[in-house]
C-alpha cells in the first residue's frame, strides 16, 4: 500500500494497513517517548481507537500521514497526562496527604463514570481495555 495517495480507512483494508505501517509508527513514537513497552501501547490504542471509530473516521489526507499525526497527538497527550500525575503527586507528598485519605467520595464518582464509559465500548474493547488496564496484560498478549 503506497501511503503517498489518499486512501479510504475500510474494515477490509485494516489489517493491511496495521501490518504495514505498525513498525514504522512505534519507531516515530520512540523518537518521543524512548521507551518501546509505552510506545508501542499508545500506537496500538491509536489503532484500537481507528478500529472502534472505523466508520466515522474520515482520512482526508493519506493513511500514513494520518498516523503520524495521530500518533503525535497521543504522544503529546501522553506527555500532559504525566504532567498531571506528577503535579498530583506532589501536591500529595507536599501537604502530608496519605493516598488512604483520598476523598473516597470522589473515588467513587470517578469509578462510576469510568464503569459508565466502559459500558458504553463494545465488548471486544472493553474485553481488551480489561486485560491491558486491569489485568495488565501487554497488548502482545491479548489475542
Amino acid at each position: 500500500m503506497d501511503g503517498s495517495k489518499p486512501t479510504s480507512l475500510t474494515a477490509a483494508n485494516f489489517e493491511s494497513i496495521f501490518s504495514e505501517y505498525y513498525p514504522e509508527m512505534v519507531g516515530f513514537a520512540m523518537k518521543y517517548l524512548t521507551d518501546q513497552d509505552t510506545s508501542e501501547e499508545l500506537v496500538q490504542e491509536v489503532f484500537a481507537s481507528l478500529w472502534a471509530n472505523i466508520d466515522l473516521v474520515d482520512i482526508k489526507t493519506n493513511v500514513r500521514s494520518y498516523l503520524f499525526g495521530a500518533i503525535r497527538h497521543t504522544c503529546l497527550n501522553y506527555f500532559k497526562h504525566q504532567k498531571v500525575i506528577s503535579k498530583h503527586e506532589e501536591h500529595i507528598k507536599g501537604s502530608g496527604e496519605d493516598l488512604r485519605t483520598m476523598d473516597w467520595l470522589e473515588f467513587a464518582e470517578l469509578e462510576e463514570k469510568l464503569q459508565l464509559a466502559l459500558e458504553k465500548l463494545p465488548p471486544k474493547c472493553r474485553e481488551v481495555f480489561d486485560l491491558s488496564r486491569v489485568e495488565v496484560f501487554k497488548y502482545q498478549q491479548i489475542d
